[in-house]
């Protein structure tokens, strides 16, 4: 029988030495990594090298004439005086100060990103490449001690992530790369230097209101029923124009924030015989007119403190001329022409008759109603409301939570008192009421009204409403002796659930 060969054991001794070998090494390691991870740097990151540079440098102040000419074609130079202020050459109306400002901050410091070339015949034969060949805009500067700038500046260059424009300067062989920003400022046209006079509008001073087409016919026409310092000015607005009817409160606050929101933008021109031709004026699209009563605002100075200014009368005269595009139109005012938005002025030039038309009858708000007189077939009640404001044992007026005086309210019927607060659910309902449809262009009766309610405010203000019969269902609906509308037959009863 052959032996089998055992496979022999490592010694105790050999399988120790391995062992403490491999953690020697792990060791070792461990020392070397942790003086690898622990140690500073001695690698330096190289900087990015600043190839820009600056071609003048001064003050504002030292600005003496700066000219520009466009890529269209425009060309137009401005020129310092004593004062400070520009002069536009040629016109001789002062530069805006913002403007000048913003332009003088590129041109008293003029500085270049970058220098392509050194060498001129490297792009001297490829100036349409660059955009030299018809620059963008050429800008001349010169300074109050002599020196001078000439900047001729190309096309944007097509890098999306880091945006330019190539640029040379007269008397340098360079070709130079500028920020975008730089030639946005100096690509100013003339008309963006004029200052513009926004127009004074105050909601709360405007009395009279109308648009008109070219010739000044009324196409629509509003007028405040009152003073702009009645407590109800604000719900005593009436058409008068193409109808005498009351006006919707909200529709006519909304409509007087828009108009004082009204903005111009660039000045185009002065209203010349030659401009007002060239830009549409000979016959205008659309007249606006507002006038406004004298009055007193709250305006808030430099320091942020608020303070009382009185305006006096004035009416502003906004004309619509031609559309410069789809988004722009060109309009007069006080002499001068500008352009403006096509959309903020759009809302007024295609407004709907019917849209500033109070839906709703009763225009006296139960707050505010002195009497309220119904005659029918049953005879006349009237009912009358009185007011008196509470007063302390100090003699003074008592006011609630908000500040406002507080009242005792009563009410009577013909004489005999009765519970205002039934009398004043009922006529909430009134005033809740709104109109059926629109009664057909021309509508008439020889019919005696069903019903008249006559309404006076506390202010004295008086609305009066018949009720004309029209159809089995609807009265014929006149408010203040204007038929537009029907309503829903008994839809403005006052009916009150309990009396007293």
């Amino acid at each position: 029988m052959n032996n089998v060969e055992r496979k022999k054991k490592k010694s105790i001794r050999h399988a120790q030495l391995l062992t403490l070998l491999f953690a020697l090494v792990l060791l070792a390691g461990s020392i070397t990594l942790y003086h690898v991870l622990n140690q500073e740097s001695t690698v330096e990151v190289p900087e990015n090298e600043n190839t820009g540079g600056t071609i003048a440098a001064k003050e504002s102040t030292e600005v003496q004439h700066v000219q520009l000419t466009l890529r269209s074609g425009e060309s137009w130079g401005m020129t310092r005086q004593d004062d400070g202020t520009y002069l536009m050459d040629g016109d001789g109306w002062t530069v805006d100060t913002d403007a000048a400002d913003d332009l003088l901050l590129v041109t008293a410091t003029v500085s270049y990103e970058d220098v392509l070339t050194e060498d001129p015949a490297d792009y001297q034969d490829h100036l349409a490449d660059f955009g030299l060949d018809n620059p963008t805009v050429i800008a001349d500067v010169t300074y109050s001690d002599g020196q001078s700038v000439t900047m001729r500046i190309g096309n944007a260059s097509e890098d999306t992530d880091d945006a330019w424009y190539y640029m040379t300067i007269d008397g340098d062989d360079r070709l130079l790369t500028v920020a975008s920003g730089t030639v946005t400022e100096l690509s100013r046209e003339k008309a963006l230097m004029h200052t513009v006079v926004q127009p004074t509008l105050h909601k709360a001073r405007m009395d009279d209101i109308t648009f008109a087409d070219g010739e000044g016919n009324p196409i629509l026409h509003w007028q405040l029923q009152g003073n702009i310092t009645d407590s109800d000015a604000s719900s005593a607005w009436q058409m008068v124009y193409p109808w005498q009817y009351p006006a919707d409160e909200d529709a006519m606050t909304n409509l007087r924030t828009n108009l004082s929101n009204l903005r111009l933008g660039a000045y185009v021109g002065e209203a010349t015989a030659e401009n007002l031709t060239a830009y549409g004026f000979d016959s205008p699209r659309f007249i606006l007119t507002i006038h406004q009563a004298a009055g007193t605002t709250n305006v808030t100075d430099d320091d942020g403190a608020v303070t009382q200014k009185d305006w006096p009368e004035s009416t502003f005269t906004l004309t619509v001329g031609d559309a410069k595009n789809d988004n722009v139109d060109y309009v007069l005012t006080d002499g001068s022409i500008y352009i403006t938005s096509h959309f903020s002025l759009n809302v007024f030039m295609s407004m709907e008759t019917l849209s500033t038309i109070s839906r709703y009858p009763v225009l006296t708000a139960a707050g505010n109603l002195k009497s309220l007189t119904i005659v029918d077939e049953s005879g006349e009640t009237v009912y009358t409301i009185t007011r008196e404001a509470r007063v302390t044992e100090n003699n003074e007026l008592e006011t609630d939570s908000d500040g406002n005086t507080v009242y005792d309210v009563t009410c009577t019927k013909n004489g005999s008192e009765i519970s205002y607060d039934a009398f004043e659910a009922a006529y909430i309902r009134m005033e809740t009421a709104t109109i059926s449809g629109r009664l057909p262009d021309g509508w008439s009766s020889t019919e005696n009204a069903r019903v008249t309610m006559t309404f006076v405010s506390s202010q004295g203000r008086t609305h009066v409403i018949r009720l004309i019969p029209y159809d089995a269902l609807h009265d014929a609906l006149e408010l203040d002796g204007c038929s537009l509308f029907y309503i829903i037959r008994d839809g403005l009863a006052l009916n009150l659930e309990t009396e007293q």
